[in-house]
């Protein structure tokens, strides 16, 4: 790995994640309520001051300011209300790393090791999301300016911070 582009992994603490399943006429409903629609599978987008992730073709994943939970939960259940839709908090499901360098192809390089998707800017740009795997490990990547924030379930963060301490020490 190029040393001047070294790699950092931080995990961001103080954020909440929401698990949002919701059939077409509660997602209409929400777009309503925040003015705009949710993402597409892939895509991510904003609701208020979430970042949404598209996780698949009824379900998106909700990232914000733990703060700002409460407020959004009343939002999203007041716009589903009388619709099929859930609203879950998932926050202490998950952990995020932050995986960040000063030059994509080295965070491409890291990744690589143990991730089949390409990464590189043109087939994974700032505001994409995808599920994938890292190894055998199901987990989520978001792209976004300067970094990718890889979301796992809980029970494999410490093999994740473990493989990508390792990943990213090999030159």
């Amino acid at each position: 790995m190029d040393s001047q582009a070294r790699v950092t992994i931080t995990e961001p603490a103080g954020g909440a994640l929401v698990d949002l399943r919701a059939d077409p006429a509660a997602q209409r409903a929400i777009g309503r309520r925040f003015g705009n629609p949710l993402p597409d599978v892939g895509d991510t987008g904003a609701l208020a001051t979430a970042q949404v992730l598209g996780i698949g073709p009824d379900q998106w994943w909700l990232r914000l300011d733990a703060g700002a939970l409460p407020a959004l939960d009343a939002a999203l259940r007041q716009a589903c209300a009388g619709e099929h839709a859930a609203v879950t908090e998932i926050s202490d499901a998950h952990v995020t790393f932050r995986i960040a360098a000063s030059s994509r192809d080295a965070i491409e390089q890291v990744l690589a090791q143990g991730c089949p998707l390409d990464l590189s800017d043109e087939a994974f740009p700032a505001g994409e999301c995808a599920g994938t795997v890292l190894g055998r490990v199901p987990v989520v990547l978001v792209a976004t300016h300067g970094a990718i924030d890889l979301l796992v379930d809980r029970t494999h963060a410490a093999w994740c911070r473990a493989w990508l301490r390792n990943a990213s020490s090999i030159d």
